[in-house]
């Protein structure tokens, strides 16, 4: 099994269409063609920016 951590540093202006467009893309992407499953998905905040963070798993 193949683990990783994506880590995103994103602006809070730029938060909303972030998350729609790795909804919508690149998470179907990750799911369809690599066989990833996203096993946790969480935010930090920093300053004006917020990190998110996907953590994926394959076989």
């Amino acid at each position: 099994m193949i683990q990783q951590l994506r880590i995103y540093e994103i602006f809070e202006r730029n938060k909303a269409a972030f998350h729609d467009r790795f909804r919508d893309h690149a998470a179907r992407i990750m799911r369809t063609k690599y066989g990833f499953r996203i096993v946790a998905m969480w935010e930090t905040k920093f300053g004006d920016r917020t990190g998110l963070h996907p953590w994926n798993e394959t076989r």
